[in-house]
This record gives structure tokens, sequence and C-alpha cells, in this order.
């Protein structure tokens, strides 16, 4: 190859290199961004029965953001630790429930909750998938 390259496939070869550089280096960039997370699924039932429109919410004991989601019309929630991750940051967390009115389009709704949804619960999130199914007492 002649010492004069062409002018355009050095720029293109150049361009090309810092292109492959920054997106290497965006591949950290999930790592970089979020504390360890575990995947967290499970379902709310009271009395064996599946509770739609429940809030799950995970707060981490040793501080942090949240981790929410809410149940299907099968009780069923994933966790979401923002819009873009799933999970939860792994380690120790409180976990509290609360009944979604978004979905309500009934204006005599009561908003009462149930006592059970009153109540605590502790579960320790590790890496991977981590199943947590709540049962909670009914009214």
């Amino acid at each position: 190859m002649p010492t004069n390259a062409h002018p355009l496939r050095s720029a293109a070869l150049r361009l090309s290199a810092v292109a492959a550089l920054l997106l290497a280096g965006g591949c950290n960039s999930r790592t970089a961004k979020y504390p360890p997370l575990g995947e967290v699924t499970g379902k709310v039932a009271s009395s064996d029965q599946p509770m739609a429109n429940i809030v799950v919410f995970f707060q981490p004991t040793a501080g942090g953001r949240a981790s929410t989601g809410t149940t299907d019309a099968s009780g069923r929630y994933t966790l979401h630790y923002t819009d873009a991750a799933r999970g939860a940051i792994v380690g120790e967390h409180v976990v509290s429930l609360s009944e979604s009115f978004m979905n309500n389009t009934d204006p005599n709704a009561s908003l009462q909750s149930p006592q059970g949804l009153k109540k605590k619960f502790s579960f320790t999130v590790k890496p991977g998938r981590n199943t947590f199914d709540i049962e909670i007492a009914g009214d």
C-alpha cells in the first residue's frame, strides 16, 4: 500500500476505530449505572386467591432506591428498579404492599385496603432469579 493512502480511507478508518472504542466502553454502562440487581418475581394472594392491582415495594434495608411492581389479574408481579432495569438491589429488603387505584374506574370504590396490606415482610434478594410469593391475611 502506498504511503500516501487516500485521505477519505484514513479518516474512515480513524472514525471506525473511535466508534469501536465508544461502543466497547458502553458495554459496561449497565454495571456502572446500577448496583448489583437480582431478578424478582412472585405472586400476591389472600386465602389462596390471587390479588390484582397490588403495588409491591422492596426497600433495601442498607439504603438505596426501592424497586416496585404491580400485580396482574393472576396476582403475579415483576419488580422494576427503573423503567429500563428489572430487579431489586441484592441484599435484605423490607417489603410492603399497597392497593393500586390507577386501573379502578369506579368512582364509588372503597379506598380501604385489606388489613393484610398493612403487614411488612422481609426478604433477601440474591444475584440471579428470585421468587417471593406473599400470602396476606384476609379481612
